[in-house]
Parts: C-alpha cells; sequence; structure tokens
C-alpha cells in the first residue's frame, strides 16, 4: 500500500489504456435519450449475472436509462453470459468483454470510459437493485443538478458468519427500530456527509458496486479508484472524492448486498482492512483539522476497536459509544 494521498489522486485509468474492451452486442439500437447508465461488472458468475441484470431491467418506471454489463473474462472462448444477454433481447444492454482481465479495480475503472451518458451507477454481479431504483436517483439528480456522487442505502442477504453469532438484546433491538422509525421522520433524507465520520465508523460509503452513482466528467477527472490501495481502494477513494467532489447520501434503501464467499470474507483480507483502517485515520489525523481532534480524543478507543475481532466483545467508553450511535443514525436512518 503506497502513501494516501487525500489532496491528489494518481490517474488509474493509464494501467489499462492499451488494453481493449470489444462490444459483442449490436450498438445501432441503443436507447438515445437516456441520461444514466448502470453498469454491472461480472467475472465467470452467469447466473448471479442474470439476477443482477434482471434488477436493473426490472425498474418501475418510465424514465429512459442504458445497461452496460462489463465481463472481465478474456476467455472468448466462453461466450455463455453474450447469449444470455442476446436472449433478453432488449436494446437497453450493452454487452462488452475485456481483451484482458483488468482486475476487479480495473473494470470499475473502465465503465466510466464505457459510458455515454452524463451519469453512471457501479452494480456487480452478485448484487441488486430495487425496483424503485431509476426513479428515485433521476429524481435526485434533477433536484441537485450539481451533484457529483450519490451513495444510497442497501440492506444486506447471507451475512457473514461472524455477524450471524451477535446475540442481540431484544430491549436494545426494540429501542434501536423506535429511534429508526422517529429519526426517519425528523432527519433529512438526502445528507452531506461529515468527513471524520470515517474515524468513527470507518467505510461510511457503503459499497461502491451496489448502486453507488457518480457523474462521468467529474470521476474520469479525479483518476478513479487506484487498485494499489485494495482490498481499501474503494473507500479511500471516495473520502478523496467526498472532500473534492460533491458527494450525498440518500438514506432510501435502493440496493441489496449479497454476501458470497469473495476477497471481502477471506481471514487476510480482514486483516488487511485493519491494517488500512488504522493508516487512513493516520493521515486524516494529519490532514484535516476537525479530524484530528476526533482522531486525539478517541485515539486508543479507535485502535483497541480495530484491533479487537468484527463481532467481538469490545467494550467502547460510554462518551465514545453514544457519539458513535449518534452518527449512525444521522447517517444512515
Amino acid at each position: 500500500m503506497g502513501e494516501i494521498n487525500f489532496f491528489r489522486n494518481r490517474n488509474s485509468f493509464l494501467d489499462y489504456k492499451s488494453i481493449l474492451s470489444r462490444l459483442l452486442t449490436d450498438s445501432n439500437t441503443k436507447v438515445s435519450d437516456a441520461k444514466l447508465t448502470i453498469c454491472i461488472t461480472t467475472y465467470k458468475r452467469p447466473q448471479l449475472l442474470q439476477e443482477a441484470i434482471r434488477s436493473a431491467l426490472d425498474q418501475k418506471t418510465n424514465l429512459s436509462f442504458r445497461i452496460i454489463v462489463l465481463d472481465n473474462d478474456d476467455d472468448f472462448s466462453n461466450m455463455e453470459n453474450l447469449r444470455m444477454v442476446n436472449e433478453l433481447s432488449n436494446n437497453r444492454i450493452d454487452y462488452y468483454k475485456n481483451e484482458a482481465n483488468l482486475g476487479m479495480i480495473g473494470n470499475w475503472n473502465r465503465c466510466a470510459e464505457l459510458v455515454e451518458t452524463e451519469y453512471f451507477s457501479l452494480l456487480h454481479d452478485d448484487d441488486l437493485l430495487k425496483e424503485n431504483y431509476v426513479n428515485e436517483v433521476l429524481g435526485i439528480i434533477s433536484k441537485y443538478p450539481a451533484i457529483d456522487g450519490l451513495c444510497i442505502e442497501t440492506d444486506s442477504i447471507s451475512s457473514p458468519t461472524w455477524e450471524k453469532g451477535l446475540l442481540k438484546n431484544s430491549k436494545i433491538e426494540n429501542l434501536k427500530f423506535q429511534l429508526r422509525r422517529i429519526s426517519k421522520r425528523v432527519l433529512p433524507r438526502i445528507i452531506k456527509f461529515p468527513l471524520h465520520a470515517n474515524i468513527l465508523l470507518g467505510n461510511i460509503y457503503g459499497p461502491p458496486t451496489c448502486g453507488m452513482l457518480f457523474k462521468r466528467e467529474s470521476f474520469l477527472e479525479s483518476g478513479g479508484f487506484d487498485p494499489r490501495f485494495f482490498p481499501s481502494a474503494d473507500w479511500l477513494f471516495m473520502i478523496f472524492f467526498d472532500y473534492h467532489y460533491n458527494v450525498l447520501k440518500y438514506k432510501n434503501t435502493l440496493g441489496t448486498y449479497r454476501w458470497i464467499e469473495n476477497e471481502s470474507l477471506n481471514f487476510n483480507t480482514i486483516e488487511k482492512f485493519r491494517d488500512d483502517r488504522k493508516k487512513c485515520i493516520t493521515a486524516m489525523k494529519e490532514n484535516f483539522s476537525i479530524s484530528r481532534i476526533t482522531a486525539i480524543l478517541f485515539w486508543p478507543i479507535l485502535m483497541d476497536l480495530i484491533d479487537s475481532d468484527y463481532g467481538g466483545t469490545f467494550r467502547r467508553h460510554y462518551i465514545f459509544k453514544v457519539i458513535q450511535r449518534i452518527y449512525v443514525i444521522f447517517l444512515r436512518y
């Protein structure tokens, strides 16, 4: 992992400049008046891909949008995904196949280079969109035309085993439920992130490949996700992007994140997440004044919290726990 710099991002698009993405569907019947393209990245998971595409096609909307499927499998003798897309016979869909594997993060970046609409959103082949996704996000774009990025709320299925093992106190859970009901009525549905909340909560933006929306021009200008920062490339990029561009959060659930056996659940990857979070907090403390105050006040607690296992029984200081809960309610519910 290189040095974290929230003021300057390298141009990661240059890493893949020589590798082409070939369009394998008919381009003569494209939807021409769309403002949004849903980009679905995939690699050797046709059944999951079909479900992701269906969730994008089954939108309850009269608004125009397009879909790009970007296949990172460079085996051109395997055309199962293309056959499936052709069977759907929908002029919204363009299917591309990379001539060489760009890696997961490179495939995300290539989406921005392929789209022709003003905005695009990312969707991984194992995730899903709610049926009101297009209507909701295009409505927000029309209301906030200066938006560069939009994060959405997601639910999840097949959560990891460390989360399933947590014991729940019914009284506490009921109290949380009541607080959520109240906060939904009194708190704004669209908010601007406080940057230092990343110190208190970790990744406050959510998974970028589950419906996160970007303005294409701004994303290309930013330099894109930097694969050198894997597995935290999405989070670290979003802090940079949030600092330099206008990123908002829409607190409605518009996507479904599906936990499966992937890199996110690998033990070594989890350890790397922990290490990256420490480095991120240190970098934010050194560069942003409010973050510096937050980190200094809670430094020992933050380090102990990060070192504890996911789902562990680490006991936070009472004041820290209250502040953390306030931020969770403000940012999510």
